[in-house]
């Protein structure tokens, strides 16, 4: 009874993910496929504490730990990989949680729970890469090789902050990515075309 309710668990949280991931991935459909109607000016600050639906990732690993310990004695096989995989989704969950982001004229600000936080300039943030799937995160890339992933979680009700770095770092969509204009030397060049930054 015990394993079979830590496997409901895990669903369950499972279940959450994939709900918030849906959301997400309708709310950014415009701007995953290149445009948003009506541009206009991004606000100069944006900054925000993100959601609750950001511990749900570790979660998820706490109940994968929970339904392997409880199946142990009689099914190890299933026990092992459910422990290891578990464990690695709990520990990177709870690190690398965002817990905060703010964007200003200046640049991008991540801020995670237990690491350095991501923070580029508008001009050094070169690639904004949409996600395969409801489940995937938005990577980005700035130079000299820093990388951050957003993931539908700690974007959740503040999806509009996507557009902001469209349009702050000078970003063009090409061939299903958001890139930075070769011409492009700074964080407050123009809008890119069809952007729009209201919520949907």
């Amino acid at each position: 009874m015990l394993r079979l309710a830590f496997m409901a668990s895990f669903f369950l949280v499972v279940a959450g993910l994939l709900s918030v991931g849906l959301v997400s991935w309708f709310r950014t459909r415009a701007l995953r496929h290149g445009a948003t109607p009506q541009a206009r000016d991004p606000p100069h600050t944006t900054s925000f504490s993100t959601s609750s639906a950001t511990f749900l990732a570790a979660l998820a690993g706490i109940t994968a730990i929970a339904w392997g310990a409880s199946s142990w004695a009689e099914h190890l096989i299933e026990a092992v990989p459910l422990v290891v995989v578990g464990t690695f989704i709990a520990v990177a969950g709870s690190v690398a949680r965002v817990n905060g982001i703010g964007a200003d004229e200046a640049g991008l600000a991540v801020r995670f729970a237990r690491r350095a936080p991501f923070h580029p300039p508008w001009s050094a943030l070169r690639e904004l890469v949409p996600p395969a799937s409801p489940l995937g995160g938005w990577r980005m890339t700035a130079v000299p090789g820093a990388r951050c992933t957003l993931m539908p979680s700690d974007l959740f009700d503040h999806e509009e902050l996507l557009e902001t770095i469209v349009v702050r770092a000078v970003l063009q969509f090409d061939g299903g990515i958001w890139r930075k204009e070769p011409a492009a030397t700074s964080g407050e060049g123009r809008m890119a075309p069809g952007i729009s930054l209201g919520k949907r």
